[in-house]
This record gives structure tokens, sequence and C-alpha cells, in this order.
């Protein structure tokens, strides 16, 4: 058993209050009896073998009794039968790459996520939420969980590492394990996961080829595929070959195609996130990496969106997308700092007219493209996933990297459902209960009022969604909130922030103005609010960022009122807003 810690202590807290006073809240009551029909549909059943016309599927006891063409498929006596003639469906999609935090349950559920494998989180909180959702006591996506990440924070280099620099991708998380001592370290750390009923195990960028090796000998052993997010440790050639099933974010694959004389500069380049090193990537090492990588069956999970965002060609569309949806008030209960983080482009794709920066970016994506398209070619298998929370939102972000990889010719539309469906199943060792429209498989599946296959686009237009045979509420509710809410450790949470000094009178001569804003606990991810209104920060140092003002929308001579508004998680009994600094704007 994993040792207790604060965040199973406020676990088993809100455990015995769900218990006590939310039996069955928003749960999506059972009727196993019933018998839905669904009738004159295109089916696009997540196979790859293309659209079937016409077909009726059958639902009952949470699974497909039946699909097939009109004339071969019985309608149950007493069934309910849907008429969906135009219409056309697939499987429930799969988002292969989430961080969970339970308030995004409606924001996946009605984007017909039905499914999400979560790679790193607060595990018993996780595995509590797996459980309470299975039984159908609170609703949100079917969950498979990593657990912990094996990896933990480093500040030097595992022994025997070679010295090349500052880690690029350094990923140092409260809840990984630390791993970076010992071979049996590694062992009993996995052993430990498995133990825990986890559902495949997850490495960290500071892990050794050497360690991932011993890992992944010891989750195959025990029937857990392995998930990797390599840093500059190794690269996606040694990955494949220390046994990882998916490179996550597609990691390790601009290193691997990357000279060794090139290195230092991709280092050098660190500083634009993926995008940048990938900008070194030579074409001629592709083929040998794809080969490796399909003879050892490592599947590329991208998140392209992400990862490009702000760089790649339909980063403005999508974030109007985000406008339209969460304009709605419904949402409501999305966290400000989310959404802020949501709608903000990457520092390196906004501002400036550095024509080498923008050769860098545009060369950088132009490679990523590039090789994924290869991969898909030569019969590499790519899973569909998005990294949320981490900069862009649940649910509909799925849609959108199905857009982007479809737009750039990695994936035709069919391909790409497959990869949102039958290859996460796939590689979850599912396939004979999810991924597919076939008999027997569990009922997921998503109506949509358009064809997907003329445009992927459609995936968006959705009609109905069914998780377990059963329809889900395709709506928000302004009061959504999870009866199991997601603790933290309180020693990794943030303090309030607090201002100490900011100038009491700003002249706006021009048409920004830029003030400066000291003080104690900023972060990086901190913005600010006048009166009311949030906007970005430039963060110099904890005890220091600053702000432009806009003039032109600022009513002058004006009293203004500033807090600072610092990310969550926050402190016990901390805030996470600053006390107020008002001030006077002049000419």
């Amino acid at each position: 058993m994993l040792e207790k810690n604060p965040a199973a202590i406020l676990l088993g807290v809100s455990l015995f209050l769900l218990n006590t006073f939310f039996p069955a809240v928003i749960a999506q009551n059972r009727r196993g009896e019933e018998v839905v029909v669904i009738e004159g549909a295109t089916i696009i059943d997540g196979t790859g073998s293309g659209p079937q016309k016409g077909w009726i599927i059958v639902l009952g006891d949470g699974r497909i009794q039946d699909v097939g063409p009109a004339g071969q498929v019985r309608r149950p006596d007493g069934a309910r039968v849907m008429d969906a003639k135009g219409k056309f469906i697939i499987p429930g999609l799969i988002d292969s790459h989430v961080h969970y935090y339970g308030y995004e349950a409606e924001l996946y559920l009605a984007h017909g996520v039905t499914s999400a494998l979560l790679l790193g989180g607060v595990f018993e909180w996780e595995i509590a939420q797996r459980e309470a959702i299975a039984r159908g006591e609170i609703i949100g996506p079917r969950i498979f969980t990593a657990g912990n990440p094996l990896g933990g924070p480093v500040s030097t280099p595992p022994a025997g590492t070679p010295s090349t620099g500052p880690a690029v991708g350094l990923v140092s998380l409260p809840h990984s394990i630390s791993v970076h001592n010992s071979r049996e370290e590694a062992i009993a750390a996995t052993r430990r996961l498995i133990e825990q009923d986890v559902d495949f195990i997850k490495i960290q960028a500071e892990i050794t080829p050497a360690l991932a090796k011993v890992i992944s000998d010891e989750a195959h052993q025990a029937g857990k595929r392995v998930v990797g997010h390599l840093g500059s440790y190794f690269d996606a050639r040694e990955g494949a070959m220390a046994g990882v099933d998916v490179l996550a974010h597609g990691t390790g694959i601009p290193r691997a195609t990357t000279p060794p004389a090139l290195r230092k500069r991709a280092e050098q380049l660190s500083h634009l996130p993926v995008v940048g090193p990938a900008s070194l990537m030579q074409p001629e090492l592709f083929e040998d990496l794809i080969r490796i990588l399909i003879e050892e069956d490592v599947y590329i999970e991208p998140d392209l969106h992400y990862r490009t965002k702000g760089v790649h060609p339909l980063s403005a569309k999508f974030a109007l997308d985000y406008q339209r949806l969460f304009s709605d008030v419904e949402l409501s209960y999305v966290p400000d700092n989310s959404l802020r983080r949501w709608f903000r482009l990457p520092l390196y794709a906004t501002g400036g007219n550095n024509e080498d920066r923008e050769e860098i970016l545009r060369t950088g994506y132009e490679n990523l493209v590039l090789f994924y398209r290869q991969f898909v070619e030569a019969g590499g298998k790519l899973l569909v996933g998005t990294d949320t929370e981490s900069a862009v939102p649940p649910g509909i972000s799925l849609h959108h990297e199905l857009e982007l990889l479809v737009h750039e010719k990695i994936l035709s539309p069919e391909q790409a459902i497959v990869s949102a469906t039958r290859l996460p199943a796939e590689f979850l060792d599912r396939s004979e209960d999810l991924g597919t429209l076939e008999k027997g498989r569990i009922a997921d599946l998503v109506i949509l009022n358009r064809d997907p296959l003329q445009d992927i686009g459609n995936t968006q237009d959705i009609y109905a969604v069914f998780k377990d045979g059963l329809p889900v509420d395709l709506n928000y509710h302004r009061y959504f909130t999870s009866p199991l809410p997601r603790p933290t450790w309180t020693a990794v949470g943030t303090p309030t922030p607090h201002i100490e000094s900011f100038p009491l009178s700003v002249s706006c001569s021009d048409s920004t103005a830029d003030v400066t804003i000291k003080g104690k606990n900023f972060r990086p991810q901190s913005f600010v609010r006048i009166d009311g209104v949030g906007q970005d920060i430039k963060y110099v140092s904890p005890t220091e960022i600053t702000t432009a003002l806009d003039c032109h929308n600022l009513n002058i001579p004006g009293t203004y009122v500033l807090i600072v508004v610092n990310p969550k998680p926050i402190q016990f009994n901390e805030s996470d807003v600053s006390n107020p600094a008002r001030f006077v704007v002049t000419r």
C-alpha cells in the first residue's frame, strides 16, 4: 500500500461525507431492463471498415446487444425505439492524456468523451473517482489512471547521467514517486502501483533509460503498459528499446532526429518549448526512427494542438470556439484561473516581429507535422490526447486535436476516429469492452447530426451521447460540482499574494502604461484584475510582477482597484486574491 499522506486523509473525510450526505448525488440511475433500439443511422464503428448506412444498434444492460443491417437485427419486444435517420453514430471518444480535477465531468460528457486516461494526479482521489463513476454514484468519463508517475522532483541528474546542460522539458510533480536511487527502488515502486490496481504505468522526464527498462519489464510482466514523458536524459529510440509503449507529447522524437552536433543548440532553443528544438529535426533521420518505433509497437500521443498552440494554423479558430463555449453562463463554475490558462497563447507565439524566431517556430511545427505524417503512412499508431488541463480545456480540445490532425493530413477522418476510440482501447487491453461499436461492447456511443467522414469538425455537432447504454444529459448546470472534491497537499499549495508597493497615480500618456507591482508570493501563473477585469502579467520574481494598462479602455481621469490572483491549489486557510491596491489614472 502507498503511504498515507495529507491527500489520503482529506480523501477519507470526503468519502465519509459523500456516503453520509450525498448518496447517489447527480448519479445516472440505471435502468438495466430497458432496451433501446436506434434505427436508421449511418454507423462508423471505429474499426476502420468504413460507414454502414441505415444500420440498427440495440442497447441493453449497458452493452451493445446487437448491431447490423435492418434486415438482420431483430427489434426486441417492448424496446424503446429512437429514430436516427440522417444521423451518424461513432464510438464514445477516449482522451488519451488527461489531468483530472472533477469539475470537468460535464464538459467531457457533453462533448462525447466517455473515457479518459489520467496521466498524473492525486492517486487515491482518482481511484475513488474511478470507482464512484463506475458504480454510477457520480457522473464523469470512465477513468483509467496511471496513479503516481514514477520520477519525482529532481535537483541533480540521476547517477551516471552525462552532463548535457539543463534538462529540457523537466517535469517535477508533487505526486510523483522518486525512483532515482536504484533498480530496487524502481521495482518496488512499480509493484506498489500494480498492487493499487493502476491501469498503466507512467514514467516522468527525469527517468534514465536503464531505470525505464527496469520499470517497463516489471510492468509488462504484470500485464501493464508504460507511458513515457521522456526528458533530455534519453530519446525516443532509447525509449522504444527500454520498453516504453507510448511517447506522451511525442517526447524524445525531436532529440532522436537531431544530430549530436546540434543538440547543444536545441538546448538553447528550449525557451521556445517543443517547436524550438523541433526546428533542428533532420527529415533524413525520420525513416530509421519510425522503423524502430513501429517494430517495437510504440504508440505516439502527440497532443499537437496544445504543444504548438499559437503556432499551428487553427489556433485563432480554436480560441474563438473557446469563447463561444465559455460564454455560456451555465459554465460559470469553471475556475477563472483555468479559463485564463486556456485562452492564453504561449509567449513564444505572441507579439514581436523577430523574423528568426518566426522562422524557427514555423520550421519546428512543419518538422513535427512531417514526422507524424510519415509515421502514420508507415503504419504507426497515434493516440489522440490533449493534456488537459494544462493549456487547453476539457472535452472540446479533443475535437480540436482531431481537426488539426486531419487538417495537416496526418490522419484521414476515419483514421482520426479510430485513433480516439479503438486504438486507446487496444493500448489499455480493453478491446473486448471499448473502442468499437460491435456486439458485446460497452454501449458508449455518440450520435452526430452530420457526417464526420466528410468533415471531422462534425464530431462537435452532437445530437446525443450514451454512456453504459444510458443517455447523457448534454446540458451544463450552473451549480454543478463534484461531491468528491479533489484534495491537495498544503505543502505544495500557493500562499496568499500580497501587494506591498503600487503607484498611487499612473500616467496614461501613451496607448499603454506599464506598472510595477511589488510584494510577495507572486507566481508565473498569477494574473491581475483591474475593477474585476482580468489581464496577464509579466513575472519578474516572487516579489515583483508588471502589467500593462490599456489606456484606450480606461476612463481618464479615473480611480481603479487592482488585485493579484494566484493559481490554485491554494494553501489551507490562505486566499487566491491579494489585498486591493487603489490608484488614480491621469493623462
